[in-house]
C-alpha cells in the first residue's frame, strides 16, 4: 500500500515543469511487515510537442533512497539512480469536467545495480465532482535481461481543495 505527495509545477510559462514525488510505503509478506518511505523521485519534463488537449514531453528524474532498504520487506533500493523517459497527457471531456490520460515509458538505473529497468505507467484521472478525482494508476517494470515482469493496480481518489490535492490509494 502505498500514499504519495506529488507535486508538478509549472515553469517557463508552462512548456517545462518540476516534479517531486515522495512515496511512503506499508508493505507486508507472510508475518513480516514495514512500512517507510520509499525512493524520492525529483524531476524535470520539457515539453516537446502540445495542442490544446495533449501533451508529449521528455522527463528525466533523479532518484534519491527514501531510507527503507534495511527494513524487512525491503521498501526502496537504497541506491541513487536516474531515469530518462517519455510522457503523453491526453485530457478528454467527461461528467462536464476534463479527465485525463497519462501515459510514461522509461528507462531507470540505480547505481550499484547490474539491470537496467524498463518501466511504464499509465494513470486515469476522471473528476466526478469539483472536489474530487478519481484515479487509477497501471504500473509496471521489466528488469532487462531478466525473466521477471512486476505489474501493479493502485486505485486512489483524490480530494482537491483550493487548488490543494490529497490522496489516498
Amino acid at each position: 500500500d502505498e500514499t504519495s505527495v506529488y507535486v508538478e509545477t509549472p515553469l517557463d510559462h508552462g512548456a517545462d515543469a518540476a516534479t517531486l514525488n515522495v512515496p511512503y510505503d506499508r508493505l507486508s509478506c507472510g508475518s513480516a511487515s514495514a512500512a517507510g518511505l520509499g525512493d524520492i523521485e525529483l524531476g524535470f519534463q520539457h515539453s516537446i510537442h502540445h495542442t490544446p488537449t495533449s501533451r508529449l514531453s521528455l522527463s528525466a528524474l533523479a532518484i534519491v533512497p527514501g531510507g527503507g532498504a534495511n527494513a524487512d520487506p525491503a521498501i526502496s533500493y537504497g541506491s541513487f539512480g536516474a531515469e530518462l523517459g517519455v510522457r503523453e497527457s491526453i485530457g478528454f471531456p467527461i461528467f462536464s469536467r476534463y479527465g485525463w490520460l497519462d501515459t510514461a515509458v522509461g528507462a531507470r538505473a540505480y547505481s550499484g545495480s547490474p539491470a537496467t529497468r524498463l518501466r511504464g505507467a499509465a494513470t486515469l484521472g476522471c473528476p466526478v465532482s469539483p472536489t474530487v478525482t478519481l484515479f487509477e494508476r497501471f504500473d509496471f517494470t521489466q528488469s532487462l535481461g531478466a525473466a521477471n515482469l512486476a505489474v501493479a493496480s493502485n486505485p486512489t481518489i483524490s480530494l482537491r481543495y483550493d487548488d490543494r490535492e490529497s490522496e489516498t490509494g
